[in-house]
């Protein structure tokens, strides 16, 4: 009987590129991720990394982690349903947030008659008070509500100079790769 070969060429399997846009895929709602909902929602600023690293993701990673959960459509849909939940219960609109700041800067800035005891009764002094700390904040926030202040900062190098920035692919910078290339095709 003749035997028969067997043949130890791999078959090359080639696939099509697909053209497909990728759909945003809902993922499943685990009870760690459960948990950092609550931890996120708990943190009064909204802190994903913090959220991250009290519902047991690993403090190296929880950067990474929060901004990977945020992004997630079970968890955003769940953040958003107890918000609501928790906006319809206290009744509290933005509306009502900047009507009460306005209240408060405008309550904060009335001037209130400074009292002195002379003997049993109080008397005005002449000089008036006003919270300034108080005004200042509510005005604050709603100049950041309706974005009237834009925070700029200047990154400057050492000495006031540029900063030197190096793009690398592996390590290696554009003048590394050049050199890398031309002894690669030296040796063939």
């Amino acid at each position: 009987m003749a035997e028969k070969k067997k043949s130890t060429a791999k078959k090359k399997v080639v696939k099509k590129k697909t053209t497909k846009k990728p759909q945003e895929k809902k993922s499943i709602m685990t009870p760690k991720k459960a948990l950092f909902v609550l931890e996120y929602l708990n943190d009064i600023k909204l802190n994903a990394t913090k959220a991250a690293e009290r519902a047991g993701y690993s403090k190296k990673t929880a950067r990474q982690a929060g901004a990977r959960l945020l992004s997630e459509v079970v968890i955003k849909e769940a953040i958003q349903a107890q918000m609501d939940k928790r906006a319809k219960k206290i009744e509290v609109s933005a509306e009502y947030v900047l009507s009460s700041l306005l209240n408060v800067a405008n309550r904060c800035q009335q001037a209130e008659p400074v009292l002195m005891k002379v003997g049993n009764k109080m008397v005005e002094t002449g000089e008036y008070k006003f919270d300034s700390a108080g005004a200042n904040k509510a005005l604050q926030l709603l100049g950041q509500h309706l974005v009237l202040f834009t925070e700029k900062k200047e990154v400057s190098g050492p000495d006031g100079g540029p900063i030197e920035t190096k793009q690398t692919v592996d390590g290696m910078d554009a003048d590394e790769i050049r050199k890398f290339l031309k002894q690669s095709e030296a040796e063939k």
